[in-house]
């Protein structure tokens, strides 16, 4: 339960929710990254673009959620 809000977190709801949504089959040997941003100048993404590039290059499969207002 999360404590400040009395909540709690259901990774895998949220995952079953994210896979209808976007028709991504269901394979939990893929990992997940889940980052936030408001696309702002100070927020730089370059290094995980870099690490994008790497985890292409060595066909390493990954689930990306990025969210916020831009």
């Amino acid at each position: 339960v999360h404590k400040k809000y009395n909540f709690k977190l259901d990774s895998s709801a949220f995952k079953r929710s994210m896979e209808m949504r976007f028709g991504w089959s269901h394979d939990n040997s893929i990992p997940w990254l889940i980052s936030s941003t408001s696309w702002t100048p100070d927020e730089n993404f370059d290094k995980l673009l870099e690490a994008l590039d790497i985890l292409k290059k060595d066909k390493i499969r990954l689930r990306i959620i990025i969210t916020g207002k831009g």
